[in-house]
C-alpha cells in the first residue's frame, strides 16, 4: 500500500548520546548506506512518530532526535518479511522508495527511512534524558549539552 509523509512531519529517532552529537554535528550521511539498526525491514535508520515512541528502542533512555521531513515524501506499507535479507520484493521496495513502514500498523508507529531520502530530514530539536527525565532543547542547545556530557565524561 502506497503512503505519503507531508513536508513538516516530526519523526523521532533514539540514540546514544555519541551518536547523537555524531548526527546533530554531521548531518545524516547518505554514503552510510543502511548501516543502523536490525529491524523488522533490515538495516536502516528507523524513526517513530513519537518520541516516547523512539525512546522504547534504547535501554537506558539517552537522546531523542525530533526530525521533520523538509518535502512530500512517498512510501509504502509492507508486511515484515521472516527473512528480509531473502526477500527481493522487500529489498527493492526499501530501495524504490522514500521509506518503507509497517502494513498492520493502525495508526503508524515507526518509519525506515532510505539512506537517499535522508537528506529530506532535517534536525529541529533533541529531547535529552537526564536526571529521570526528558529535556527537550534546540539542536545547538543540544549540541552545548551534548558536547560537555562528552568533555566530563569521554568514555560514556
Amino acid at each position: 500500500m502506497k503512503m505519503q509523509l507531508a513536508k513538516g512531519m516530526p519523526v523521532f529517532h533514539a540514540t546514544s548520546r555519541d551518536s547523537a552529537l555524531s548526527i546533530l554535528t554531521r548531518k545524516l550521511d547518505p554514503n552510510a548506506v543502511n548501516q543502523w539498526g536490525g529491524g523488522e525491514f533490515g538495516p536502516g535508520f528507523y524513526t517513530a512518530t513519537t518520541r516516547d515512541g523512539a525512546a522504547l528502542y534504547t535501554d537506558p533512555p539517552q537522546v531523542v532526535i525530533e526530525f521533520e521531513t523538509t518535502e512530500l515524501l512517498h512510501g509504502i506499507a509492507k508486511a515484515p518479511a521472516p527473512n528480509w535479507s531473502q526477500d527481493e520484493e522487500l529489498r527493492k521496495c526499501c530501495e524504490d522508495y522514500d521509506f518503507i513502514t509497517g502494513l498492520n500498523q493502525s495508526p503508524t508507529l515507526e518509519y525506515k527511512f532510505n539512506h537517499r531520502s535522508y537528506g529530506k530530514l532535517r534536525a529541529v530539536r533533541a529531547h535529552i534524558w537526564h536526571g529521570g527525565e526528558w529535556t527537550s532543547c534546540s539542536v545547538d542547545e543540544a549540541l552545548v549539552k551534548l558536547q560537555g556530557t562528552a568533555a566530563l565524561n569521554p568514555l560514556a
